[in-house]
């Protein structure tokens, strides 16, 4: 039987949100294993792509938001350094996060590859993170344009901006099959994502409860001695987007 070709399309930020929803990071989890037990079974897994945002938005700096944000027990040159700095830790928080867990996943796991994409927006004049812009525009170009080298595509995300990608894939003869995880046991569906769930072909739901199973999950302090001294030198325990 000849199996069909199926990639993983993840959306980063979701996934982050839902593995911290169940008390995980993305260094806990053995991410092939993973992957290879959500590939439909009459499907051949080729590639996980796992898209995340390339850099922060670039700042342009205005005396007159310093004047306006600066708190009234610290003096505006004061003001002004802090927030280039927090500016400056983020961008280095993002750099390390790809140079360090992201290239570890790489390295300890098959099929999966990085995007980079998009930007992460900050007001950096109140030291906050607005969220990501363009990363699902990144996903969406992927997934349509390359419609002709896979029959199956596996997606991961929350996002109802996909749709429209989504019914494309699924007008040229794809099949779409709808991953999400959630907090629980079988039997407790939430029903999150719902519109993307009516548009998909099919959906499957990973509970908490089947990541954590202590001889069927998916964490790594449940694989052998050697593969997690093979992981752990690469990783670092770097602030995610919270």
């Amino acid at each position: 039987m000849n199996l069909k070709r199926a990639v993983v399309f993840i959306d980063g930020s979701h996934l982050h949100n839902q593995l911290k929803a169940i008390g995980l990071q993305e260094k806990h989890i053995n991410w092939e294993r993973f992957f290879t037990a959500i590939t439909p079974e009459d499907c051949s897994l080729v590639r996980a792509y796992w898209y995340q945002v390339a850099r922060l938005s670039p700042i342009k700096w205005y005396p007159n938001q310093f004047e306006r944000n600066c708190p009234p027990e610290m003096s505006i040159e004061e003001f002004e350094e802090r927030c280039k700095r927090w500016y400056d830790d983020e961008s280095k928080r993002l750099r390390d996060m790809h140079d360090f867990l992201y290239n570890a996943i790489c390295l300890n796991n098959n099929y999966i590859e990085f995007r980079y994409t998009g930007v992460l927006r900050v007001n950096p004049y109140r030291m906050e993170r607005l969220g990501e812009k363009g990363l699902d525009v990144g996903m969406a170009v992927d997934m349509v344009t390359r419609t002709n080298l896979y029959d199956v595509a596996v997606i991961m995300a929350g996002d109802y901006d996909f749709a429209p990608a989504l019914q494309y894939v699924k007008d040229q003869l794809n099949q779409v099959h709808f991953v999400m995880l959630q907090r629980g046991e079988p039997g407790t569906d939430r029903g999150g994502a719902r519109n993307l769930r009516v548009i998909v072909d099919s959906v499957d739901i990973v509970y908490e409860s089947e990541i954590k199973d202590a001889k069927e999950g998916f964490l790594l302090d449940q694989i052998s001695d050697e593969m997690r001294d093979l992981y752990e030198p690469h990783y670092r325990d770097h602030r995610h987007n919270d």
